[in-house]
Order: structure tokens, then C-alpha cells, then sequence
């Protein structure tokens, strides 16, 4: 049996295109373009970043508001928050934050609305993902 060999070189960066609008509490924030995706290991069907190999990651996420509104949002390893990004202004703001962390294959990390419903993702390539394997 031929086994695929795991990616040396995991890697992605993801923006928000278009406005996300009336998010639920703990709505997964997709990000629908992805601009590099190497290993494939980040989906815009979900908005998840699922690890094809154990090792430590690197990932970072920062969002915008729209004019007038606030935003928490935060990482997440798993379903278990990691860290929070905040924004809030009566002009457009970005929060933005990141993580190392220890990731077993087949864990999932994403963004997601952490406080409120009905938050507003302000996109055209302002609110982005993105994630890498630092070791193995």
C-alpha cells in the first residue's frame, strides 16, 4: 500500500471577500478567498484549518468592524477558545491577535463570532487567516 507522505510545508492565508453579516454566537467567520493554500489544509466550505500533520502552528487572524458597530471575535483549537480580537469604533477598527499552538493531525483551528449575535465581519481583504507549521 502507497501511503501519501505528509506535508513538510503546511501554510495558508484566507481573507473575508464580501461583508459577514448576522453572525450567530460561535458562527464559524469563513473566510471565502483563500491566497495561499499550501498542503490544502484550510477549507472555505467550513472556514477550518484542519492539520494534516502533528507539530507546533503559528496562526494569526485579524478582523474589521463595520463604521458604528463592535466585534469580538476569537481562535479557536478544537472548539476551545484560544484568544480573543476585539474591535469597536464609530470609524472602521481591526482587531487582531494570534497563537502558537501544539496541533495533533487532524485538529481543527478557526475563527469564530465569540460574544454576541448578529455581529458584522466588514470584509474586502481586511479581515484575514492565516496559519503555518513552525515545527515537526
Amino acid at each position: 500500500m502507497l501511503v501519501s507522505p505528509t506535508p513538510s510545508y503546511v501554510a495558508f492565508t484566507a481573507k473575508l471577500n464580501g461583508h459577514a453579516e448576522n453572525l450567530g454566537l460561535h458562527q464559524a467567520i469563513i473566510f471565502d478567498v483563500v491566497q495561499t493554500n499550501v498542503g490544502g489544509a484550510y477549507s472555505t466550505d467550513n472556514g477550518m484549518f484542519t492539520a494534516p500533520a502533528e507539530g507546533v502552528y503559528y496562526f494569526s487572524a485579524t478582523i474589521m468592524c463595520h463604521s458604528g458597530t463592535f466585534l469580538e471575535a476569537e481562535i479557536v483549537h478544537n472548539g476551545n477558545h484560544v484568544v480573543y480580537m476585539y474591535a469597536s469604533d464609530s470609524n472602521f477598527e481591526q482587531g487582531t491577535n494570534s497563537a502558537v499552538l501544539e496541533v495533533q493531525e487532524g485538529d481543527h483551528v478557526w475563527v469564530r463570532n465569540a460574544r454576541t449575535e448578529s455581529d458584522k465581519v466588514y470584509g474586502n481583504d481586511w479581515t484575514t487567516f492565516t496559519g503555518f507549521r513552525l515545527s515537526y
